[in-house]
């Protein structure tokens, strides 16, 4: 899994999987995605929005990230 490949899916306003949520998350927390990678997706997901099912996936692992 590669964030590169995960941004441009939210930009072109396709749905993130769980797995790739977890990716996202679980890499940011251990410092190997970069804040600057965060904040592209994060600006992908603001003006493409996310789903019912992207949240709670987020929410989830965002929970269990302890951080």
């Amino acid at each position: 899994m590669n964030i590169l490949d995960i941004i441009d899916k939210k930009r072109k306003k396709e749905e993130l999987t769980d797995e790739e949520i977890k990716y996202v998350v679980n890499s940011f927390v251990s410092g190997e995605v970069k804040d600057y990678q965060m904040s592209s997706l994060l600006m992908a997901i603001v003006i493409n929005d996310m789903t019912d099912k992207e949240i709670h996936s987020l929410t989830k692992y965002m929970v269990n990230s302890g951080k």
